[in-house]
């Protein structure tokens, strides 16, 4: 439980060390709750899978791969982003090292718009994605505090 770096709904998140030294991934483990049926968990998970596997762009969390071995090891890789959301960076002061600019907090708004239109836009038959839960909770940011929408 120390390891945990984010605890969801769903999903609970663990940073990993990969054999690449020069990279670094989280595993995000799906969550077992009583409130849920192994099968809606399993549905839930898929359908992520499936979404971020079509999802390609730079204003969206890659999906760097994933195992649904039930129920073990459902779990997602991502990429790690060292700047945490874009919520736990609203919080600094302006003194503080990690505080947001007016410049960076406008880019990161408009990052987030490119990979919101682009999910918006992906409208294949009966497949609409519509993200449904945008908050700065759901926006993580990269070493160059470019956003990252997961979906």
């Amino acid at each position: 439980r120390d390891l945990i770096n984010f605890e969801g709904k769903f999903f609970i998140k663990y940073p990993v060390i990969p054999l690449n030294p020069n990279s670094e991934a989280h595993l995000l483990f799906l969550k077992i709750s009583h409130n849920f049926t192994i099968q809606l968990l399993s549905w839930i998970f898929m359908l992520k899978v499936d979404q971020l596997k079509r999802l390609k762009h730079p204003n969206i969390i890659a999906l760097y791969g994933y195992s649904n071995d039930f129920p073990s090891a459902h779990c997602l890789i991502y990429p790690l982003m060292v700047n945490g959301t874009l919520s736990s960076r609203l919080t600094h002061k302006e003194h503080d090292e990690k505080h947001l600019n007016s410049k960076q907090r406008l880019d990161i708004c408009y990052g987030v718009s490119k990979g919101i239109c682009h999910i918006h836009r992906l409208q294949e038959g009966p497949k609409v994605m519509i993200h449904r839960d945008i908050k700065s909770s759901n926006i993580l940011l990269d070493e160059n505090l470019q956003p990252k929408v997961d979906k």
